[in-house]
């Protein structure tokens, strides 16, 4: 396996949820991990405020644009 198709391998099949949202806070990639501890079968396409309204009701585009990175541990308490 080259070593892209590998990384690709083990971000969708990580048990941590990987979520890459773009500027407009439109979720692009959620691997198995997140759609199954969400309960969604397809996250893309969805923004990520609407999964996290708590984290990121505050958090306007431009700071989502910005590429902030949250530690969502805590988060997914009322969620797993």
């Amino acid at each position: 396996m080259e070593q892209d198709g590998l990384f690709q391998f083990s971000v969708d099949n990580a048990l941590e949820m990987a979520i890459v949202f773009d500027g407009n806070g439109e979720i692009i990639y959620a691997n198995n991990a997140a759609g199954q501890y969400l309960e969604y079968t397809d996250l893309t396409g969805i923004a990520i405020s609407v999964i996290f309204p708590e984290l990121f009701a505050s958090a306007g585009v431009a700071e989502l644009a910005k590429g902030f990175c949250f530690d969502l541990t805590d988060a997914f308490t009322g969620y797993v």
